[in-house]
């Protein structure tokens, strides 16, 4: 795809066409002083510049896009594309509003979507958070029960000795149950941070 003018309107498909796997822009010729697309086309690596002929000789597009209007360039063009065609300056700005509006509404659609999937993410880590809490009180207070039942069979002597086993037995599982918990918090904080972040490409977008 070569493009003809560097305004507005030029800027405006390049920035379109350079989203596209399937379409390459191989070059912008300036036109004017308006160099709205220039800086883009520089950016992106583009190859600008006013020499018609060769521009077009050596990057052979399939395609020309005219956004000027300008008849004496147009025969230039003509008189050199080979077997390009060419989207004259009213075709294309049919073309560009088409492809505008629907970029507008696959924008708009994706937008809904990750905005659904904020909200997904927030009331799971929320309940998540819930789980996590009562996780880690249980085990505080199977650990106080391990702690005291180990007391209590400290005080009975021999005839404790296997409780206290199965006490210190409880008191690690406690302990491991709490570690679990304050994971299980870290991964949730990590996704909760791409939820902030979702949110805030969300306000850019819009």
């Amino acid at each position: 795809m070569g493009i003809i003018g560097s305004g507005e309107a030029a800027r405006h498909l390049v920035r379109l066409f350079a989203r596209s796997d399937k379409i390459k822009v191989h070059f912008v010729i300036e036109t004017d002083h308006d160099r709205s697309a220039i800086s883009l086309a520089q950016k992106l690596n583009i190859p600008i510049g006013r020499e018609v002929e060769s521009l077009i000789r050596q990057n052979e597009p399939d395609f020309i896009i005219d956004t000027v209007g300008n008849e004496q360039l147009l025969d230039q063009v003509f008189a050199v594309r080979n077997h390009a065609k060419i989207l004259t300056h009213d075709v294309s700005g049919l073309f560009a509003e088409v492809l505008s509006e629907r970029q507008a509404q696959l924008g708009a659609s994706l937008h809904q979507d990750l905005t659904d999937l904020k909200g997904k993410i927030s009331n799971n880590t929320s309940e998540i958070l819930k789980t996590s809490h009562s996780i880690n009180k249980i085990s505080n207070e199977l650990e106080v029960l391990a702690i005291n039942a180990g007391i209590q069979a400290s005080r009975a002597g021999s005839f404790g000795k296997g409780f206290s086993v199965v006490a210190g037995e409880v008191k690690i599982t406690a302990r491991v149950a709490r570690e679990l918990s304050g994971d299980i918090d870290e991964v949730v904080s990590e996704i909760s941070s791409l939820a902030t972040d979702i949110e805030k490409s969300l306000a850019k977008a819009h």
